[in-house]
């Protein structure tokens, strides 16, 4: 899978930059992720990643997209915190 950047470029899909993305937005707001839930948070990410591109997973998404799917995997997992400092981050990059 590939992912679309903001500047029009197109990536090799990389797990561990949504890992460092949610982390550092947990730190931003003093709250500690375990390992497990780093995987967990990710898992959840994949499967709405093959839920939304069942027909087509070489398709190319975007990073907006992808952060929607971020920001909904920490809500579901209740991490609401972390979603608005990971939304605050996402909108100062969009801004």
């Amino acid at each position: 899978m590939q992912v679309r950047k903001r500047n029009g470029f197109i990536r090799n899909f990389k797990t561990i930059k949504i890992e460092h993305s949610i982390i550092n937005s947990a730190n931003d707001v003093g709250i500690f992720l375990t390992e497990s839930d780093i995987k967990l948070l990710v898992h959840e990410i994949l499967y709405m990643i093959t839920k939304v591109h069942k027909d087509s997973l070489s398709r190319v998404i975007s990073t907006y997209e992808l952060k929607g799917m971020v920001y909904c995997a920490l809500i579901n997992e209740g991490f609401s915190e972390v979603a608005e400092s990971y939304m605050d981050i996402a909108f100062r990059k969009y801004s």
